[in-house]
Formats: structure tokens, C-alpha cells, sequence
């Protein structure tokens, strides 16, 4: 297929597991999506560990084959989260990440400490806590499990993102801003900004709808995709999944952060995009259902509980 030499790639393939061929399917994936990525390069892959619940966060074989891929590469793997609820060691050992990484070569990473950044964010100025490890490496390899969000919405690459905001900082950022849907998205915007380039592997070998980002129903997708572009993987999805982009938080505030910015919307223009691989109309998403929207603001007494959980989760 012919294509514009500034076009983004974006790898789509079939995948349903168990599969035998699973690292070699993924491998393919990663390789058309034209990364950027080159040996010597530090990686974060970044992994959903939402909690100890293996349909909430990504499947610990796609990530070990992500992971084995960048090995191969000659890259420099990490692979660090910050889970909703307990340890990312806890989960990951809990959902048989641990297991998975081990047969390469790998274990789970720390964050590092937290890094304070300032943005602004609707004409507002507002400090956002990363993580080190995240702002200090080379590239991002966000790998969601593509799911539904009572909150955005859509929980995709670029939501996967805020999992590079450390611990207990997440729930006071729920606290902060979570009451206003807009800024919320708006602030997770800003905070993709500042991370390093973040291409995405996404998983959707099983989704989830109905509920989310945990206690949603499986929905069999059989999908995975990758491009050297989180945001235009997001854009692919969200169609593939047969939803409006315009009713997404998240997605009409990373086009309203570009237009302020006055940067071009690539990803957004389908003459931009190139499918190296099988394209969205391989996929005929129906009875795929959305939940009600809610807001996740944490009241004072639920901050404190959240506290009170993770100190006790990172002592057993």
C-alpha cells in the first residue's frame, strides 16, 4: 500500500489467547507499528496493574512479549506501574506478571521518586507528580487493556498514562480534580505532555465493557495494535469500538490541548494513517456497551481510607 512518508502507522492484528504463537504475533505487531525504537534506548513499559484482577489489567503474556521484543531489540527494559489499589508487586505476582517476566530475564521495577512538573491546564496552573523512571527514560511503551472508564469513558494508551503519577498521589489527584470531568481528562492531557514520546501496544485479546476500569464484563475483541503514536492507536480504537470520539473526555481534551498549542492533529485525519496490517474494518464490534458515566472525585474520609490501604498493602 502506497503512503505519505509522514503518515502514522498503526499495526493491527487478530490475537486470541491462549495462543502458541502469541510472542511471535506480537513481535510482528511491534515491528510494522515503526516504533522508533533502537538498540541502546531505555524503555518503560508501562503495563495496566490496576489490581488483583486479571481482566482489569493487561495480559501478563502480551507484556512479557513486549518485553522480550524490546530484548531483542537491544533496548534497556523496565517495567513499572502504580496500581489503584495494593502494589504493583502485588498484583503483578497476583495476576502472573511476575511469573511471566521471570522466564525473560526481567522483574518489576520501581518508579523512583517523584518528580514535580508544572502545566498549565485550562489556562491554570497546576503541579503534577511523575515519576522519575518515567520522565528519565529514552521511550514509552504504554500497554492498556482496552476497557471502559466510569470516568473517561474509555480507558486506553494515553489514560494508561496515569499510572506514571506515583502511589498516593493519584488519589489526591482524584481528590483535586476528579469532581470536573472536563479538567480531570484535561489534566491527564497535560501530563501526557510531559512524559517522554509514548508509543502503545494495546491489548485487546479480551476487553472489558459494561463497568470499568474493574468489575466489567469480558468482551471477546481478539484484537492487538500498536503505533509509535499512543494517541493515534486511542483514535483507532475508539472507532474500531464503535464510539463517538467526540463523547470520549479524554480525546476532546488532547485535541483541545493541540489547538491551543496551535500543533498539527495527524492521528485525527484518516489520509494520515497507514495500516500495515489488518484495518479496523477486520473488526465488526457490536453489543459492545458502554457504562453510565460517574464522577471519582474522593471525598476527605475516602483519601484517608486509600492511605490507610497502601501503607498497610506495602508491609505484606
Amino acid at each position: 500500500m502506497d503512503r505519505q512518508s509522514s503518515s502514522i502507522a498503526v499495526a493491527l492484528d487478530h490475537l486470541t489467547l491462549p495462543d502458541t504463537n502469541a510472542f511471535e504475533r506480537v513481535g510482528t505487531v511491534l515491528d510494522k507499528a515503526e516504533l522508533g525504537i533502537e538498540r541502546g534506548m531505555t524503555v518503560l513499559v508501562k503495563p495496566n496493574l490496576l489490581l488483583a484482577d486479571s481482566l482489569a489489567c493487561s495480559d501478563p503474556l502480551v507484556v512479557a512479549a513486549a518485553c522480550a521484543w524490546l530484548k531483542d531489540l537491544g533496548a534497556t527494559v523496565y517495567v513499572a506501574d502504580s496500581p489503584g489499589f495494593g502494589t504493583a508487586k502485588g498484583v503483578a505476582q497476583a495476576i502472573g506478571l511476575s511469573q511471566e517476566l521471570a522466564k525473560i530475564g526481567l522483574t518489576l521495577s520501581s518508579l523512583g521518586r517523584t518528580v514535580w512538573m508544572r502545566a498549565n491546564v485550562q489556562d491554570r496552573c497546576v503541579r503534577i507528580p511523575i515519576a522519575e523512571r518515567a520522565l528519565t527514560c529514552d521511550r514509552i511503551l504504554s500497554v492498556p487493556r482496552i476497557k471502559v472508564h466510569r470516568q473517561m469513558l474509555l480507558s486506553l494508551a494515553v489514560k494508561n498514562c496515569f499510572g506514571c503519577i506515583p502511589g498516593l498521589h493519584k488519589a489526591v489527584v482524584h481528590t483535586l480534580y476528579g469532581a470536573s470531568r472536563p479538567f480531570f481528562a484535561a489534566y491527564i492531557a497535560a501530563l501526557f505532555d510531559l512524559l517522554p514520546p509514548v508509543a502503545a501496544l494495546a491489548d485487546g485479546t479480551v476487553a472489558m465493557d459494561c463497568v470499568g476500569p474493574s468489575g466489567g464484563r469480558l468482551y471477546p475483541l481478539g484484537l492487538i495494535g500498536a503505533s509509535a503514536s499512543a494517541e493515534a492507536l486511542d483514535h483507532v480504537l475508539t472507532g474500531i469500538l464503535g464510539v463517538d470520539q467526540a463523547s470520549v473526555p479524554l480525546s476532546c481534551a488532547l485535541v483541545q490541548r493541540k489547538a491551543r498549542q496551535c500543533q498539527a492533529l495527524d492521528y485525527t485525519e484518516p489520509r494520515r494513517l497507514f495500516f500495515p496490517l489488518e484495518s479496523p474494518e477486520a473488526w465488526h464490534v457490536t453489543h459492545f456497551r458502554l457504562p453510565k458515566l460517574i464522577t471519582t472525585s474522593f471525598a476527605p474520609h475516602r483519601l484517608l481510607v486509600s492511605c490507610i490501604r497502601r501503607i498497610f498493602a506495602s508491609h505484606i
